[in-house]
């Protein structure tokens, strides 16, 4: 029976061993890389979460990036570090990681 108890323990701490991130607003790290112009951009912005998928980016100037510029399949979290990497409908290259401060000022 303990070695059971032991063997059950040991798979659930293995299994749990990635985290991911809560449904909500969190603060992130953006780069953004537009083909077009071969530029990049650094930004830290709110973002939302939801199912473990970027689903929003709010922008400084009040604007925002929906589920109607991206797709959230696409820009599903990676567990081990919080990013993600997706193209936006103006082929923007975002990669996003998200930060465990919920503070962006």
């Amino acid at each position: 029976m303990l070695k059971i108890l032991l063997l059950f323990t040991l798979i659930i701490l293995t299994s749990c061993s990635y985290s991911s991130v809560e449904d909500g607003k969190y603060c992130a790290e953006i780069k953004v890389h537009n083909w077009k112009t071969d530029k990049e951009s650094y930004y830290t912005l709110p973002v939302e979460v939801e199912n473990n998928r970027i689903i929003k980016i709010h922008w400084s100037n009040g604007g925002w990036l929906d589920e109607t510029h991206f797709s959230p399949d696409e820009a599903e979290l990676d567990p081990r570090d919080n990013t993600t990497l997706f193209e936006d409908d103006r082929e923007r290259m975002f990669l996003i990681k998200v930060l465990e401060n919920n503070d962006c000022d």
